[in-house]
């Protein structure tokens, strides 16, 4: 049986993003800087942490996209999670 794909099931340069149910998890796989650029995808982050430990990111948010910015602080993990929390305009 086939996993339905959905907008969010897709690989970057700086990582990946991956869904379940209504949580998107964004993996930074080895991304270096604080800052994370996103194109706007037709929903709304109201929100987001990091699945590690709950930690706040910060979200700025325009027409064009969307900047994710995460908490000072070590970033050796080879796959950091952001779960930003979106509704759909």
């Amino acid at each position: 049986r086939s996993a339905a794909r959905s907008s969010w099931d897709c690989t970057r340069a700086w990582g990946a993003t991956t869904q379940r149910g209504d949580t998107v998890f964004v993996h930074l796989l080895g991304w270096p800087d604080r800052t994370l650029a996103l194109p706007d995808f037709g929903a709304q982050v109201v929100s987001a942490n990091m699945f590690s430990d709950g930690s706040r990111v910060d979200v700025a948010q325009t027409a064009a996209g969307i900047a994710l910015t995460m908490p000072m602080g070590p970033s050796e993990s080879l796959d950091r999670v952001v779960v930003p929390r979106v509704v759909r305009r």
